[in-house]
């Protein structure tokens, strides 16, 4: 586990939440690429398995933020009550046998918490973010390639505004349990990232 100051990607906010562009916390899928976010929490909703027999069950992310800045006003800080939204990784996952899960990804959406007013959110996802860069162009070619990323337009689900994206070529990977009580879980990512989770409810 590396404490989030010590790595050179990830900034602090003035109180210590960590902070990032929508680029990065999103691989510059969706625009504007450079507005600054501050992250709030993160929830990994596990479910039970589907009725389908093959054993895989729902294994969500869904990362909470607050916008920083206005779009397009420099450091302007954003008028009024903070905004505020998530981005949800659409996932599943079974067991694979000794304390291993496989999982893999299909999707996601990024879309405003409940509450928040809907023209404030569109006007800040909407705001001016200029011509996608060469880095960026270069991102979302690479993503589309590799994992089949498509992005779809804004829309309205349920009375929410969403904007989803697909993964055509899911990426897969698994998980190792390596500590699990009624309260926290610990595991360890094929890629080597080590996470802890506790239970909200």
């Amino acid at each position: 586990v590396v404490p989030v100051e010590e790595r050179g990607e990830v900034e602090l906010a003035g109180d210590e939440r960590p902070r990032v562009t929508l680029g990065k916390l999103a691989f510059k899928m969706f625009d504007p690429v450079e507005l600054p976010l501050a992250l709030e929490e993160v929830v990994n909703e596990v479910g039970s398995p589907g009725s389908e027999g093959d054993g895989w069950m729902t294994y969500n992310f869904e990362i909470r933020f607050e916008v920083l800045r206005s779009p397009g006003e420099g450091e302007a800080p954003v008028e009024g009550r903070p905004i505020r939204g998530s981005l949800v990784n659409f996932g599943k996952c079974r067991d694979a046998g000794g304390g291993r899960f496989d999982v893999t990804f299909s999707g996601g959406e990024l879309k405003p918490c409940a509450g928040e007013d809907e023209e404030r959110w569109l006007a800040t996802l909407n705001g001016p973010s200029g011509s996608p860069g060469f880095a960026t162009r270069m991102t979302r070619a690479a993503a589309k390639l590799f994992m089949g990323i498509e992005v779809g337009s804004v829309e309205d689900v349920k009375g929410t505004v969403v904007r989803r994206f697909t993964m055509g070529k899911s990426p897969k990977g698994f998980f190792d349990v390596l500590y699990l009580d009624e309260k926290m879980r610990v595991t360890r990512g094929n890629k080597g990232t080590v996470n802890v989770v506790t239970r909200m409810a």
